[in-house]
């Protein structure tokens, strides 16, 4: 499993932990009807970028995309601000190999 998709996973399951029953996390888009308030969490894009000159060292960088559906604005903008606090936090990636 790459380092990207481990990261990937650790992100989805502290999410999940943090919101418990509270909120659905999904990973990605969901074919079927949703039921709110829950979090959709997609990968947007992975970059890497060269550390140093002459060096075959990268810097991996990863973006996701994390919509919020909430019934009301308030439960929405709850959600969005327990979601930057727990963002704000370093989350440790986990070995799911």
């Amino acid at each position: 499993m790459f380092i990207e998709e481990k990261a990937h996973f650790s992100l989805f399951y502290k999410l999940k932990s943090e919101f418990g029953n509270t909120v659905t996390v999904s990973d990605s888009y969901q074919d079927t009807p949703i039921a709110v308030p829950i979090l959709t969490i997609d990968l947007s894009f992975i970059d890497f970028s060269k550390f140093e000159i002459g060096s075959y060292n990268y810097i991996r960088r990863v973006n996701w995309i994390v919509d919020v559906f909430a019934k009301t604005k308030n439960q929405r903008d709850s959600i969005v601000f327990k979601l930057m606090n727990i963002l704000e936090q370093k989350v440790p990636i986990y070995d799911y190999d």
